[in-house]
């Protein structure tokens, strides 16, 4: 990925250090079988985790796999979170602060 980090990017690391179960939107795409856990063997970081869980969702929508994302980021008056991932199996909502 480039070296600007992604709105989409940064929100899935807030997420991820807010509601402290990191494994939440990727155990969902892992789940579905959209993701395979392999995929994240090796990485370290936060960001390096958001980055090819990011790259998992932009390929399963292409491959139709994923029918809706939508993430939404409030920080003012308080900070809110709200990703959804809609499958044609399936569809969640993962939320903070709301």
């Amino acid at each position: 990925m480039s070296s600007v980090i992604s709105n989409e990017i940064k929100c899935i690391i807030r997420f991820d250090e807010l509601i402290r179960v990191p494994d939440s939107i990727r155990g969902f795409l892992i789940d579905e079988k959209i993701v395979n856990k392999e995929i994240y063997v090796g990485l370290l970081t936060r960001q390096e985790i958001a980055e090819a869980t990011l790259i998992a969702i932009k390929k399963a929508l292409k491959s139709e796999m994923i029918s809706l994302i939508d993430f939404e980021w409030n920080v003012l008056p308080k900070e809110q979170i709200r990703v959804t991932i809609v499958t044609h199996n399936n569809s969640k909502e993962f939320t903070f602060g709301f």
